[in-house]
Formats: C-alpha cells, structure tokens, sequence
C-alpha cells in the first residue's frame, strides 16, 4: 500500500505540473490587457519608381510637396476588451507625426481618429478583441517620424509595436501547451497501467 501511495503521490504532482504549464505558457506571453500599434509610411514617389520624376500628387488644385502615404493602426490582443474607461482622465492616445510632416487632413474621415496639427489622437473608446485592427490611412507632406506621446493614458495596460515575434510567442505557447498535456496522459496511463499490474498479483 505504500508504495501505492507513493505512486498516487507522484502522478497527482506530475498531473498538476502538466496542467499548470499550459496555463502558464499563455498568461506569460498574454497580460491582461494588451493594445499593439502598427506604423506603415509609405514614399508614394519612391515607389512609382522610374516615373517618379513625372508624376506629381495634388489635393483640392494643390500640389503635395514629398507625399507620403501614412497608416497607423491599433488592436487589442490581451485577454480582455480595452474600455472606454480605461483611457485615463478621457485623455487620447496620442502620435506625434514629426516636426517635417505636415498632414493633409481634408481627406481624413474617422469616428475613432482625429488630427490636430502634426499630432493623430485615437478617442477614448471601447477597443474590443473581437473588432480587429482599428486603423487610419492619411496623405502626408514630408517623411513622418511617427512616436507615441507620453506619458501613455491608457490604465494598467501594455502598449507596444506589433511584431511578429508576437506570433512565435504564441506558437511556443501552444507547443508548452501540448506538451504539459502529454505529460498528464502519459502519467496517467502508467500510472493506471502500474496499478493493474499490481492487482493482478
């Protein structure tokens, strides 16, 4: 019977170590609440190429001097919803365009975004998992040198670039994963494979 208890003693801990690595591996790479911004700047005369030096961009009759085609989008990847009020003090997530950019707001149109001067503001609102990416496409004049205002009002929660790193993380997340509940059923079936062996003596 002692040993039998030993035994039992040692696949409920290696049980409750196979279940805890899952859980683990994806609270680590996955905080409560997590927003990831994207910057893409596109040289739009740069990237006509060899007609670069024969085409010319205009806005309402006037010409855009270096055009740059900007996007910048949001997405909430944590485990909960980011809310309205968690922007703290009702405060915009602020982006600093750069000092040599001057956007052409005449065509910017969003419910979510909006320009003052050289700086985009994301509203305070509700930014849900489900929703996606939330993003904003704009002309600009002069090359943007996009950086986040801070300090960030966003309450208790990461704010960071997306990379795709993000992605490996969650890969290396599901392998732990697999592996902590292979761990569980091959415990499991020695153990209960030990204890058949043992009652039929």
């Amino acid at each position: 019977m002692d040993a039998v208890l030993g035994v039992t003693i040692v696949a409920a801990i290696l049980t409750a170590l196979g279940l805890v690595i899952p859980l683990l591996s994806y609270l680590k790479p996955y905080p409560k609440k997590i927003l990831e911004y994207r910057v893409e700047v596109i040289p739009l005369m740069r990237s006509a190429g060899i007609f670069s030096q024969r085409l010319k961009v205009f806005v309402d009759g006037s010409e855009v001097q270096e055009p740059y085609a900007l996007e910048i989008g949001v997405r909430s990847v944590g485990r909960v919803d980011i809310k309205k009020r968690d922007f703290d003090g009702k405060e915009p997530l602020v982006f600093h365009l750069g000092d040599q950019t001057k956007p052409i707001d005449d065509i910017l149109n969003s419910e979510s975004w909006c320009l003052e001067g050289n700086r985009l503001e994301l509203r305070p609102r509700l930014i849900a998992r489900q929703n996606g990416e939330n993003a904003v496409r704009f002309l600009c004049s002069g090359e943007p040198d996009v950086r986040l205002q801070k300090p960030l009002p966003l309450a208790d929660t990461t704010v960071k670039a997306m990379k795709t790193s993000n992605e490996r993380s969650l890969q290396k997340s599901k392998l732990a994963g697999w592996a902590g509940l292979a761990v569980v059923l091959v415990t499991w079936i020695s153990y209960v494979t030990w204890v058949l062996t043992l009652l039929q003596r």
